[in-house]
């Protein structure tokens, strides 16, 4: 496995959702490179920060649907 294959899958081994043969060659290739393995690291900093942020008491969250259609709107608009 390379690094670009390595990256566009670090996501889903994170998640474990990962068949057993991908997650090892991840895993191999996490081990030998640097630069990947930094990559993961500052995936699992950001998907940890984000959880934090998320279950934080007083924070307010954008409801998604309507972020979407506001979206969708200012495109048709435009």
């Amino acid at each position: 496995m390379d690094c670009v294959e390595s990256i566009v899958v670090l996501s889903e081994y994170h998640d474990g959702a990962l068949d057993e043969l991908s997650a090892a060659q991840v895993r191999e290739h996490l081990l030998i490179c640097i630069e990947c393995h930094g990559i993961f690291r500052d995936l699992e900093v950001i998907i940890t920060q984000a959880s934090v942020l998320r279950d934080a008491p007083g924070l307010a969250f954008p409801d998604e649907t309507v972020i979407w259609q506001r979206m969708s709107f200012i495109k048709r608009a435009g």
